[in-house]
Order: structure tokens, then C-alpha cells, then sequence
């Protein structure tokens, strides 16, 4: 298994520390921000649906996605870029983030509950 499988193995896991550790490896052994941000979005995926399908809750979608944050931030002072918007911008062009603004519905007979 490859470090970057490692990694999104890790982060399907929620394993902060050997999120971080082999994030690490993976700066260390050259390899690029996308292919690093690639295996941590794979492994958010993978979590992603599992919840959907009620396979997993909350708590364990906010561990992966604190350990997906600790590798993120080794990610950013390496490479020196925010790369968390490098990987939203990149996924949108793949399909996978849609960003909006959500309002709530307008009443009928009150006028609109918000201004």
C-alpha cells in the first residue's frame, strides 16, 4: 500500500496522528499538493458516504474531518498555499463541491421573514 493510500486509509479511520504522520512522509518524499489533497479528499468521500447511507453518525464524520484538518494545516505551511481552496476550487471543476447561499423560504401571508 502507498502512502497516499496509507493516507486515505487514515483518514477513513479518523486517525489524526497517522494522518499527520504520513502526510508528512508524503512532503517529504516530494510528492505533489494535489496528488496529497486528491488522497485526503478520497478519504472524506469515502466517509461522506458511509453517512449518507446511515453506515456511520456524526461523531465519527467529525473525527475524520479533524484528522483531515491536522493534515491540511502540514499541508499549508509546506507548500505555502491555502491549500484547502486549492482543493475546494479543484474539486469543483471534478464536480464534487457546489458552494450557495441557503435562505429561508418567504412566508405568505407575513411577507418575507427575513430582510
Amino acid at each position: 500500500m502507498t502512502i497516499l493510500e496509507q493516507l486515505t486509509e487514515s483518514i477513513k479511520k479518523g486517525n489524526r496522528n497517522e494522518a499527520k504522520r504520513l502526510t508528512q512522509e508524503a512532503i517529504n518524499a516530494s510528492t505533489g499538493a494535489r496528488q496529497i489533497l486528491d488522497a485526503l479528499i478520497a478519504g472524506m468521500d469515502h466517509v461522506g458516504r458511509r453517512f449518507q447511507c446511515n453506515e456511520i453518525f456524526v461523531p465519527e464524520m467529525l473525527i475524520a474531518s479533524r484528522a483531515m484538518k491536522e493534515a491540511m494545516g502540514l499541508l499549508e505551511q509546506s507548500y505555502g498555499l491555502d491549500a484547502l481552496a486549492y482543493a475546494e476550487n479543484a474539486a469543483m471543476f471534478s464536480g464534487r463541491v457546489s458552494r450557495g447561499i441557503s435562505q429561508p423560504a418567504p412566508t405568505t401571508n407575513l411577507g418575507p421573514a427575513w430582510r
